[in-house]
């Protein structure tokens, strides 16, 4: 479903505090465990790489806000999001505010889906009923395919503070294996969105990875067997 947006090269301003040095396209997670180095697969089939992806996984974020009108710095939605990420531990690695036009957008998505290690994408802003706003016809523009019940969680929990929540467009797609999330662009609607569906994103991440639907129940058992192997000491 990729659209003519794929051509474009995006015009956004980024944000040096948030840029880490990683490889552009990696497209890995940093892994992280508190004992030892890699160890050979165990009789379980279970690797000690695969049980330290399952867990912890800190997820790398770039944020996109659309607006004709506020910069980095007054962008504290945008701001608000990278203290939310931070707070999971998580990295955000890329911020930058982009016009409100289709193409720039859709553009900007592009080039942080292809051409960074992004696990999520968060679009903040252009999801309401102006018709100035087009944050999700852009986003459908260069996604492969929708994920609706992100965009349906996110409105189910926030239509329970406020009734305008039902106004909003806001999609969620995926595009290779980079998933897109349209907020809104106020900073209280944006953090309700965010509220609703943070639980969920370490597994929408690890799923797009290939990893799998192991529940909690399945890798505590196989890292209390692997441990009675010795495999995590």
């Amino acid at each position: 479903m990729h659209g003519e947006a794929g051509a474009l090269v995006p015009r956004a301003v980024h944000s040096m505090a948030c840029e880490n040095a990683v490889t552009p396209g990696e497209k890995c997670h940093r892994m992280l465990f508190e004992h030892g180095t890699c160890a050979p697969a165990s009789p379980l089939g279970v690797s000690r790489e695969l049980l330290r992806k399952e867990v912890k996984v800190t997820i790398k974020f770039a944020i996109i806000t659309c607006s004709d009108t506020r910069t980095l710095e007054t962008d504290e939605a945008g701001q608000k999001l990278e203290q939310l990420i931070a707070e999971q531990g998580w990295e955000c690695i890329r911020r930058v505010v982009e016009m409100d036009e289709r193409p720039f957008i859709a553009g900007a998505l592009i080039d942080a889906c292809d051409n960074t290690d992004a696990d999520i994408v968060l679009t903040c802003g252009g999801s309401g009923l102006s018709l100035r706003d087009v944050t999700p016809e852009a986003t459908r523009d260069v996604a492969d395919r929708e994920v609706p019940g992100i965009a349906e969680a996110m409105r189910a929990h926030s239509v329970a503070i406020t009734p305008f929540a039902m106004l909003s467009r806001a999609i969620c797609a995926q595009r290779g294996h980079t998933l897109i999330i349209n907020l809104p662009g106020s900073t209280k609607a944006a953090t309700e969105n965010w509220e609703g569906i943070v639980a969920a994103l370490p597994h929408a991440v690890k799923m797009m990875a290939g990893e799998g639907h192991s529940t909690q129940k399945d890798l505590s058992e196989k890292l209390a067997a692997a441990a009675a192997q010795g495999e995590l000491g």
